[in-house]
């Protein structure tokens, strides 16, 4: 009878906190799994078809990538016999591809050159190409070398070689016979761009001078260029002459003697100086006669009035609160009127005309990320005025708002929850800010008043938990940009009248039924004459069965069969025993306690346990029979019999 009202008190308390648990569920015991090994064997054919696809990729002039796919070839597993000679043809293919990328870049650099007319420097790139060609075609021997070793090695001539091992080598012998092609197409091209060099190399120099008129001047002021083209000691008359002013082209022609004049307007380039050369192209009949000519480069001087900024910023910001920037814009020579623009990070916040001192009132996006921005001030250039600008760091922040709030500690459920309570910052009051107040599933809102306070309230309804500590999420999202919205959670203790009511009345009912049957229970124990007890000895409760292999026919259910039996044996000796939660291995290991002689030939009947329950290949009826035998010379070794 006690034991009775312990388990209903348990019930019911359950029954008041149970809403507020979750419930897990997991399973008892972790399934084992078998990991499938496979043994790989090489495959000669693959192999041999990839290095024709490396070739292959290289041959349409894809070098680097062809050094990548090689890369990724070089981290496979290979038989230890062969690692040496699959390392050796990697590293010459490697070599040939990194000397085929130089070269064709070399061959590339010397055609431009030439076309420009830059004799000397083509020459050394066409030198260096040359040494390239002879390093590609001794590398390439060396490839077809070590194709014939690698093919030996991998029984490629062999009688038992298939069909499709042939198939392969001889894709990747005709791999190597483009490879061979590219390299003759490469040596033809060098020996064409040579010859062109020697051709180049017998026409005659123009001789080109060049004079500025001044050397020094303002940004925006002009020079007069001047100079003379001559050719084989003669005047050239009517030739194009280009004037490069850093980046900037001038046209003249030259006149009956060979001389040039151009005026040049020095450019709004806030620099120290600039270089002016002037150059001939041969065009027509020019061609094939005359070298192209470059002057001597004339250093212009270039002057300008110095922009001086001083900016003051405020260390910290507020999203879409104005603040205020002071400075000063002045020059050495005068002040003018300048343009002054404001950029956060990439994003201009302002643009303004000043002059002298100036003070900006700039205001962020509302949006800005919070954090650490680059402000920059700067003033455009103006004339013979450069420009300037200033970065500095500032910090973007929101200001933080707290929360005075007030509600009932206890709420009865079905009722209402009340709140009160005032929003404010370090400043004053937040005014027309949004208030949400939420409840499990249920929310309500409402706004704080010019003075930041506010009054809200939720129905509650009715909730099946008796008494619950449950929280109250208050939330503030203030209208304003530079606040920012903040969260806090109340508690809040509910209490359901109803379920409170009915669980003390079972308490009590249930108190008074147990109080009434053990009264019972005594009076009849006074009025039952006393009888000896008789005690029945105790029954120990029989083993649980052991758990028995999946009953499998065939040559897997000799096997299993054979297994069982020894099973039986090693149980019976080692005192360990078989449950379903525990792998053959696992239990290989519980029975560790056996002559050495018997553990081995359990450990390799266990070996073909393992494959015949968990391996997808099928099994010999050699594998059964030897399966039997180790089974009967276990339990001979264990003196089990054949029982």
């Amino acid at each position: 009878m006690k034991k009775l009202v312990i388990i209903l008190s348990i019930i019911a308390i359950l029954g008041m906190i149970a809403p507020g648990l979750p419930t897990l569920a997991q399973p008892s015991q972790v399934p084992h799994e078998n990991p499938d090994v496979a043994t790989d064997s090489l495959d000669t054919a693959t192999l041999l078809l990839s290095y024709s696809k490396i070739i292959n990729i290289a041959t349409s002039r894809k070098y680097q990538s062809a050094q990548d796919v090689l890369n990724e070839l070089e981290r496979a597993d290979f038989p230890n016999e062969l690692r040496y000679i699959i390392d050796r043809y990697s590293n010459l293919c490697q070599q040939l591809f990194t000397t085929l990328d130089n070269l064709e870049s070399l061959l590339d650099e010397a055609s431009v050159l030439l076309a420009h007319y830059q004799i000397p420097e083509a020459k050394q790139r066409l030198y260096n190409a040359g040494a390239d060609i002879q390093d590609a075609s001794l590398l390439l021997e060396d490839i077809e070398v070590a194709t014939d070793t690698l093919s030996e090695q991998l029984g490629v001539f062999a009688a038992s070689a298939t069909g499709q091992t042939r198939q392969a080598h001889a894709r990747l012998e005709e791999s190597i016979a483009w490879l061979n092609q590219l390299i003759d197409i490469l040596y033809n091209l060098q020996h064409s761009l040579t010859d062109k060099y020697v051709q180049m190399t017998r026409l005659t120099p123009a001789e080109l001078s060049l004079g500025i008129i001044p050397a020094s001047v303002f940004v925006g002021d002009s020079i007069t260029a001047s100079g003379r083209l001559i050719g084989d000691g003669n005047p050239l008359a009517g030739r194009k002459v280009t004037l490069a002013l850093d980046n900037e082209l001038t046209t003249t022609t030259t006149g009956i003697d060979g001389s040039y004049i151009a005026r040049i307007t020095i450019p709004y380039k806030y620099v120290t100086a600039v270089t002016l050369t002037a150059r001939y192209e041969p065009s027509g009949e020019d061609i094939g006669k005359y070298l192209p000519s470059e002057s001597p480069p004339a250093i212009i001087n270039t002057n300008f009035y110095r922009t001086l900024l001083e900016v003051s910023v405020p260390e910290i910001a507020y999203p879409g609160l104005p603040f205020t920037i002071g400075g000063q814009v002045s020059s050495p020579y005068g002040n003018i009127d300048r343009t002054v623009k404001v950029l956060l990070d990439n994003t201009r916040l302002a643009e303004e005309t000043v002059s002298g001192q100036f003070s900006l009132e700039v205001t962020l996006p509302e949006k800005v990320s919070t954090g650490k921005h680059n402000l920059t001030v700067s003033v455009t250039p103006q004339e013979r005025y450069s420009g300037a600008a200033e970065t500095q760091v500032v910090k973007i922040s929101r200001l933080p708002i707290y929360i005075d709030a007030q509600t009932t500690g206890i709420t009865i459920l079905p009722g209402t929850i009340r709140l009160s309570g005032q929003a404010y910052h370090e400043l004053g009051p937040v005014p027309d800010a949004r208030v949400s107040l939420q409840f499990k599933d249920l929310s309500s809102t409402t706004r704080t008043s010019p003075d930041g306070s506010f009054t809200t309230s939720l129905k509650a309804p009715l909730d099946l938990s008796p008494a619950e500590r449950q929280g109250l999420m208050i939330t503030v999202t203030p209208a304003e940009p530079w606040y920012a919205a903040t969260q806090v959670n109340k508690p809040l203790f509910t209490i359901n009248l109803l379920s409170t009511g009915f669980i003390l009345v079972f308490l009590i009912a249930l108190v008074l039924l147990v109080h009434r049957k053990s009264q019972a229970l005594v009076s009849e124990e006074r009025d039952t004459p006393q009888t000896q007890v008789i005690e029945l000895p105790a029954i120990t409760p029989s083993p649980e069965p052991k758990p028995k292999l999946t009953e499998i026919k065939g040559i897997k259910g000799r096997i299993l069969a054979a297994y069982r039996g020894a099973l039986e044996a090693v149980e019976k000796v080692s005192g360990a025993s078989m449950s379903p939660n525990i792998t053959l291995r696992e239990f290989l290991k519980m029975a560790a306690l056996l002559p050495p002689i018997a553990i081995k030939r359990f450990a390799e009947l266990t070996a073909v346990a393992e494959i015949a329950l968990y391996s997808a290949r099928s099994l010999h009826k050699d594998t059964a029979a030897k399966a039997e035998q180790l089974a009967v010379i276990i339990k001979e070794d264990l003196g089990s019999g054949t029982s």
